[in-house]
């Protein structure tokens, strides 16, 4: 921690228009050594710090204790009442050495109190009464006076160390803990002097004084005092009882109230003031019917409806509005959890967090930079100016209630966005230059399955060159300057049924011109894509002398086919689209079932399809076929058969004799086709 004693020291002497060297001289001191202690080179004993408080008529403790500040309204009146004496010891006479009996010689002395209060003055008149108040001394015996003196200063900073001890045992100090606090209609918040600001319709705000502490829930404004009491602005509030309290947290219709000895009182809501075995607690939190308790370790208690946070560890501060619970980690990140099923912020991008602040849009954080990050419901319906928002700088404290944000900066100063009816901020904190202007966030995320890929697109973003998508798998997938508004994951990197959280963000190669994007963070579960085979199609059948034919169409990815005839699997792996029966022993004009069957050598990615059912009769057709016999044009002779459709080598169906005049055929082996009744002309020779 910074040593504020320098400043201090520096502010009062400013304050009251003397130079250095003036100060060392009435401190009767070097001027080298009171520079030292301007400067921080070294600290002066205490009983040079007595001297100084007593000089500037201030308490020891506001010059020795860091946590205490100086306010300018101090200083202010300072200039204007306090004269400084000499603590420069006047040099004794030879003829005053002599002993004296003090118990009867001590003459009497104007009382300390009794000290004029003089208005600011120049050096010449400063000189002058210092000359007037010497010749009035030199009556009195200067062995006497210092003595005297002495004796009542010793006395009087006795009174006083003795008064502040006590006092600072009994007396909270303000801290950076519930320092802003926002209701429906006002805002509360406690300057670093200890003056309380409220702004808006507040009821009873003339008992929010001397606070170190304010805290609030819609209507509801609850206040800690410096003697470690409670005042609220609802008259049913019960807070005779609560006493040495270090910290308190408005509910909607309770109040919650940690004493130093870690235990927790509570006055209303009986559900969520279940808190009476609560020990060892450091923090508390309150919503609506729900009280939080974080103990040292972070482990969470709960009373009232907030099961789903009950023995979480780790947690750093918690906050809770109708919509949600937010839990700060001790890591500084952030987690939500919706109430009911009401719609919530994704909080994950959300790092380095100190405090958060909610509305009914969303999250506003705190970083460690004093920037302020957030998390939206809705990007697109929100009713914060977003733009101003990111102007935002140097924020100390923040507070969020329905529709309205306020934030007070390092140096005290007050800024808000969002509804202000019933004038609960102003702005007077300064806001940052406008950063170049961010381009819109990515819209209309889709994903299509394949069986090798996830594509996923999303509409384009206007003066954007390329983008950013992030996939927390493991690895973690982090793909740069995509340049186009589209990619695709290996379906390798997935597990199916798991859900993925993709994160993208548009970017411009104009970087003054044109920030990144806010994120767009989607979930997304992959399921494998399996496809469904296609039944095969287009199954015909041929009986011939030969046998019974089965031909059907190529199926897509298919690799073999499975043929189950009449309940009989007869081959399992058939590779072509043809099946061939002996036709041995199958009754004419019986009629059977075929079924076809689609399989892959992929099942993960290709399920076999639905079989194909035919039903099918034997028929071995037969034709009467007339041979025309010709040789050289002329026609010698005919032969008339009855034949089954197929094909037949002519050799095995005429023979020699069936040829008049002695002909024989001219080609024997020669294939003739039987699949229709009529002529064909047959050459002999």
């Amino acid at each position: 921690m910074i040593n504020k004693f320098p400043n201090k020291l520096r502010d009062l002497r400013k304050s009251l228009g003397y130079a250095q060297g003036e100060m060392a001289s009435r401190l009767d001191i070097s001027v080298k050594d009171y520079m030292n202690w301007e400067n921080g080179n070294s600290l002066p004993a205490f009983s040079q710090i007595q001297k100084m408080a007593i000089l500037f008529n201030i308490p020891v403790e506001l010059l020795m204790d860091n946590r205490k500040e100086i306010s300018q309204d101090l200083l202010d009146t300072l200039s204007k009442s306090v004269i400084i004496p000499s603590f420069v010891q006047a040099k004794k006479e030879a003829s005053q050495t002599a002993t004296m009996d003090l118990a009867s010689k001590v003459q009497s002395v104007d009382a300390f109190e009794e000290t004029k209060v003089m208005s600011t003055i120049q050096d010449n008149q400063h000189k002058k009464e210092i000359k007037e108040e010497v010749e009035k001394r030199k009556k009195i015996s200067r062995k006497a006076i210092w003595i005297g003196s002495g004796v009542t200063a010793s006395v009087i900073l006795l009174v006083v160390l003795i008064s502040l001890f006590f006092n600072r045992k009994n007396t909270l100090a303000i801290s950076d803990m519930n320092r802003l606090a926002l209701g429906k209609h006002f805002s509360m918040y406690i300057e670093d002097n200890g003056n309380v600001k409220i702004r808006g319709n507040l009821s009873h705000k003339n008992a929010f004084e001397n606070l170190v502490q304010v805290s609030a829930y819609g209507d509801h404004a609850v206040g800690l005092k410096k003697d470690g009491t409670v005042v609220s602005n609802e008259s049913n509030d019960d807070v005779s009882k609560m006493k040495s309290i270090q910290m308190i947290a408005a509910g909607h219709d309770h109040i919650l109230a940690l004493k130093k000895d870690g235990t927790v009182v509570c006055s209303g809501n009986d559900n969520a003031c279940a808190v009476s075995d609560w020990k060892n607690v450091k923090r508390v939190y309150a919503g609506k019917n729900v009280s939080f308790g974080v103990q040292g370790d972070g482990k969470v208690l709960v009373a009232g409806d907030g099961s789903e946070v009950k023995g979480m560890s780790g947690v750093q501060s918690i906050r809770a509005n109708d919509q949600m619970i937010v839990i700060v980690r001790t890591e500084g990140r952030v987690q939500v959890i919706a109430k009911g099923k009401k719609e919530v912020p994704n909080g994950s991008h959300l790092s380095g967090v100190k405090d958060v602040a909610l509305t009914q849009d969303g999250i506003f954080a705190i970083d460690q930079n004093h920037k302020i990050q957030w998390s939206l419901v809705n990007e697109e319906k929100t009713s914060f100016d977003k733009v101003t928002l990111a102007r935002w700088q140097n924020i100390r404290f923040i507070a969020g209630q329905g529709d309205t944000l306020v934030g007070i900066d390092q140096n005290g100063r007050m800024t808000g966005i969002g509804n202000n009816s019933s004038n609960q901020y102003e702005n007077t904190a300064p806001l940052a230059e406008p950063q170049a202007k961010k381009l819109g966030q990515v819209k209309n995320i889709k994903f299509t399955e394949t069986t090798a890929n996830v594509n996923i697109t999303w509409d384009a973003v206007e003066n954007a060159d390329r983008y950013h998508v992030t996939i927390d798998t493991e690895p973690a997938l982090d793909l740069k300057d995509i340049a186009s508004n589209s990619t695709s994951v290996p379906t390798t990197k997935l597990e199916s049924g798991k859900t993925y959280k993709v994160t993208i963000t548009a970017l411009s190669d104009k970087k003054d011109q044109y920030a990144e994007s806010d994120v767009t963070t989607i979930n997304y579960t992959y399921n494998q894509k399996v496809i469904d085979l296609d039944s095969p199609k287009n199954v015909t059948n041929q009986v011939t002398k030969n046998g019974w034919t089965f031909k059907w169409d190529k199926v897509e990815h298919a690799d073999y086919y499975k043929i189950v005839y009449d309940g009989r699997v007869l081959v399992d792996k058939q590779l072509e689209t043809t099946y061939h029966i002996d036709n041995e022993g199958i009754p004419e004009n019986s009629e059977h079932t075929i079924e076809i069957t689609a399989h892959s050598n992929q099942p993960k990615v290709y399920r076999d399809s639905a079989p194909t059912k035919v039903r099918a009769v034997y028929t071995l057709k037969k034709y009467n076929v007339t041979f025309v016999f010709t040789k050289n044009g002329s026609v010698v002779g005919r032969k008339s058969y009855t034949l089954a459709r197929g094909s037949y080598p002519l050799g095995s169906i005429i023979q020699d004799g069936d040829i008049p005049g002695g002909y024989h055929l001219s080609n024997p082996g020669q294939e003739v086709d039987i699949s229709k009744s009529g002529e064909q002309h047959v050459e002999v020779k």
